[in-house]
């Protein structure tokens, strides 16, 4: 149970990983998106009506063989943003493949 705070609204969470020639620097916020963000500012992103993850990676121009990989996910419940089986286990795969080739 530790650092867990019931929402009033969407649970969120953000996270980054860096990937720098397959070595991987992950960097993750998680909260109450109310908290957060500020929902009077017209620029935030308004709450969703439903739950959803959304998942980008953008190459970075200033080092060669690194990118950017950015999830969001919003959900309602307890333990709704955590990382699930399947991330773990892709991304453990991911680094032995690339210490392997």
């Amino acid at each position: 149970q530790r650092a867990t705070v019931i929402c009033e609204t969407k649970c969120f969470k953000w996270q980054q990983t860096l990937n720098n020639s397959g070595s991987y620097s992950k960097m993750t916020f998680r909260g109450c998106y109310d908290k957060m963000f500020d929902l009077m500012n017209p620029t935030t992103q308004a709450i969703p009506d439903h739950n959803f993850c959304t998942m980008g990676e953008a190459q970075l121009k200033c080092l060669s063989d690194a990118s950017v990989i950015e999830h969001s996910c919003w959900c309602n419940g307890d333990f709704c943003n955590g990382i699930s089986r399947l991330v773990v286990t892709a991304s453990l795969l991911t680094i032995v493949l690339a210490h392997v080739f």
